[in-house]
């Protein structure tokens, strides 16, 4: 059981500022607890955020084109006329 601190993080408890740890307890999940205090808590477990709907992410949904992506080549044209030199 490897134990964390977790930096400026201030017990709810007994407000002790940098002695909370957060681990694994093997039955309750990911914890955390103050070493002054004996605070402990569960942490809920981690969800990863659904995706945020942006003007990007619906732009072909509200009818626009859809972004073209495709890589292509550069060309460089030479100015031939030597007048505006």
């Amino acid at each position: 059981m490897t134990r964390r601190f977790i930096a400026g993080a201030i017990c709810p408890e007994c407000g002790a500022l940098d002695r909370i740890v957060l681990y694994d307890h093997p039955q309750e999940g990911p914890v955390r607890e103050c070493i002054e205090c004996g605070f402990l808590d569960k942490q809920p477990e981690f969800k990863a955020p659904e995706l945020v709907q942006t003007r990007l992410s619906t732009a072909e949904v509200a009818g626009y084109p859809k972004a073209d992506n495709d890589v292509r080549p550069l060309l460089i044209v030479e100015d031939t006329d030597a007048s505006r030199t």
